[in-house]
């Protein structure tokens, strides 16, 4: 790929085509060099490589000058340079592959390579060895030419110039062949080929015994020869078979509820063993994705069921383990340490937790900016060299993607963003079926998850543990009473869920009423709920935004429609319906230019704004307006709000046809719902 194209003599400026003349008369204009020569100053700073080879040639040699060369660009891993270096070495009648070095070319090509991955760790008996063959003169000069050597390397690397290599390069170059992963084909076709006396009927009886080819890519190299050396194919399938057995188990992305981040992650597995297979080529499929959500959501157990995939490897990294390792400088290398060990391991899932914790560049705190910009910009080149690894999926995960700076999150670093929120009931039956399943009838596992509506992966995964706990304690088999005992929250309380219900039906029936978005999901939670709806497109007008304040203040005016009062059910967090609702009305007034102030905007975080004596008046009223119209909206309504909640509450939780159902449920003359909770006669109830 041509990053920065070749100067255009045509048009270039009398300087450059000067220079150029030059330049002409003692080198060969090669594609690096056209391109450099945009900037003579950058091109002749580059040439001084000449000069010091020329510098090092009567004291090193010819062989070992280009020797240093291929040591360093093979350790960074630069294309170009390599084939030049292999170029010169294949003129010699040597392969650059299988080089017979000598004790003196042997701590060369040891210093070269240590200078290109690491000058920091150059050893001490490193650098004994390379002066007891070369005085300090020789190797200043040494470690200069080697200096320019990686300047060389990072040009041609960052900004590749020219599509492909000079044509008189392009024969010395390394063949690039995609190597398929092991598979019971090629198994067989090996046996066929080295066992003797080998029957349809015994090859037959082999391949029977082999496991699938997904878990057979998945076994390192070592184990696959041990198996292969048993006495007989049949002997080495049963021992491939007994490996992928001992394999460490875990959930896969089959044993996962379907929902948008789980097809985004099988999405991404697919392309990698499309990759594998050489049927698509890597810049063909997506190779990363950030995942965010509230804790507990399973974004570490979805990062995990990708590397539980047969072949596939998951490398865990997070930024707390990285600043755990020590001051800046450890923890970029911690960083490095990391995506250096996803590469080594390909294919493989990268997972990197708690991306948020890197901040943002643009942040107004200006308490620790310059460590902030460090680590941002460490992690960003990290990536960038990521991108360029092929075989290496990215998976980040965070609580708040907002928080992240935007050089993070753009395409090609992150192709995707999704969400994964905390899971639904039939997400909660299928963990606890699959856990429980064999303990548990269908209904026992339907009634807990039930209970467990509204709470996080992470919760049930540690109800389901203290109650295997509780049953081994016991020394007996596990009982629905042992999930009771440990399930997440206090037990249900009528009168609250019933204002939890009336609440959250407030929410979706004003968001349906004002046209908002499409509800898909209400649940009572514990002692709270959740509404979740999609957004309707919108063009941001004032009217837009107004009606999403009322749907915002819609639970707080449904108990006031039903109860006469309000609970403090709206606010609490800052993700409550009050936090959400004052940072919109401050937003109106004070950052997009619809409030009283005009077309002006104000910079400041939320609390900062409402200190101003002349806005805070305008967002309570801005608030208290948007209350007064949910109230207006859902009046007329008032059955449907009672029908919506009692339905709620038998249910805990309604989505798809049930809750669309439910949203527009018929009422009885007497405005009664034709559904009550069943055997409850508290005045509380509608």
């Amino acid at each position: 790929m041509t990053r920065v194209t070749k100067v255009n003599l045509a048009t270039a400026t009398p300087e450059i085509r000067a220079y150029h003349d030059e330049i002409s008369k003692t080198h060969a204009l090669t594609n690096m060099k056209a391109t450099l020569l945009r900037s003579p100053v950058a091109l002749k700073a580059v040439l001084e490589w000449y000069a010091l080879f020329d510098a090092v040639k009567p004291w090193l040699g010819q062989r070992e000058a280009i020797l240093f060369c291929f040591a360093i660009s093979r350790a960074n891993a630069c294309e170009l340079c390599t084939t030049f270096m292999r170029r010169a070495i294949a003129g010699w009648g040597e392969n650059p592959e299988k080089l017979n070095l000598d004790e003196r070319e042997q701590v060369i090509w040891d210093y070269g390579t240590q200078i290109a991955k690491d000058p920091n760790r150059v050893s001490d008996a490193l650098f004994e060895r390379l002066s007891a063959e070369f005085n300090p003169t020789q190797i200043v000069e040494l470690t200069t030419f080697g200096a320019l050597m990686i300047v060389n390397n990072v040009f041609n690397s960052a900004l590749p110039s020219g599509v492909g290599l000079d044509p008189s390069l392009s024969a010395c170059a390394p063949l690039r062949i995609q190597i398929a992963p092991i598979s019971t084909a090629i198994l067989c076709a090996y046996w066929r080929a080295t066992a003797a006396d080998l029957t349809a009927e015994h090859l037959a009886e082999a391949a029977a015994f082999l496991p699938p080819d997904g878990h057979l890519a998945g076994l390192p190299e070592a184990v696959i020869l041990h198996a292969l050396r048993a006495d007989d194919p049949v002997a080495a399938a049963h021992r491939l078979a007994a490996a992928c057995a001992q394999a460490p188990g875990g959930p896969c992305l089959s044993d996962l509820s379907p929902c948008p981040a789980v097809e985004a992650a099988r999405g991404l597995i697919d392309g990698l063993r499309a990759w594998q297979s050489g049927a698509a080529k890597w810049n063909e499929i997506e190779h990363s994705v950030l995942f965010f959500g509230p804790p507990g959501t399973g974004k570490t157990w979805l990062a995990q069921a990708m590397g539980a995939e047969p072949g596939i490897r998951c490398i865990q990294a997070s930024f707390a383990a990285w600043q755990s390792a020590g001051h800046l400088g450890q923890m970029l290398a911690a960083m490095r340490e990391s995506l250096a060990a996803a590469v080594a391991a390909r294919p493989c899932v990268l997972f990197v937790d708690e991306i948020d914790a890197a901040g943002s560049r643009d942040d107004v705190d200006s308490q620790n900016a310059s460590y902030r910009r460090q680590v941002v910009n460490g992690f960003l080149e990290q990536l960038d060299l990521l991108n360029r690894s092929e075989g290496v999926l990215l998976v980040g995960a965070c609580n708040n993607p907002d928080a992240l700076d935007a050089a993070i999150r753009r395409p090609g670093r992150f192709d995707r963003t999704i969400e994964v929120p905390l899971p639904d009931r039939h997400a909660i039956f299928s963990m606890l079926m699959a856990a429980l399943g064999s303990y548990l009838s269908s209904a026992e596992i339907e009634t807990l998850a039930r209970r467990c509506t509204g709470a996080s992966a992470a919760a049930v995964d540690a109800m389901i543990r203290a109650a295997r706990s509780r049953a081994r304690a016991a020394d007996r088999d596990l009982t629905i009473d042992d999930m009771l005992a440990h399930a997440p929250g206090d037990a249900p309380e009528p009168a609250v869920d019933w204002r939890v219900a009336v609440h959250e039906s407030g929410h979706a029936l004003a968001a349906t009423a004002l046209s908002v978005g499409r509800v898909t999901r209400i649940a009572i939670a514990g002692a709270g709920g959740l509404t979740e709806r999609t957004r309707a497109p919108s063009q941001a007008l004032l009217a837009d935004l107004e009606r999403e304040l009322a749907t915002m203040m819609a639970g707080r005016a449904a108990e006031r429609l039903i109860f006469g009062d309000v609970s403090a059910g709206a606010g609490g967090d800052a993700s409550s319906d009050l936090a959400q609702a004052t940072r919109l009305a401050a937003a109106i007034e004070a950052q997009l230019g619809l409030g009283e102030t005009g077309p002006v905007w104000q910079s400041g975080d939320d609390l900062l704004l409402l200190r101003s004596p002349q806005l805070f008046p305008r967002v309570c009223a801005r608030v208290e307006a948007a209350e007064v119209r949910a109230l207006e909206t859902l009046r007329p309504h008032v059955g449907a709000v009672r029908a919506l909640a009692a339905r709620l509450v038998v249910e805990r939780e309604l989505t798809g046809e049930d809750l669309r159902q439910s949203l527009f449920l018929p009422m009885t003359p007497s405005g009664v719902p034709p559904i009550a909770p069943a055997g409850e006669e508290d005045a509380q109830w509608p």
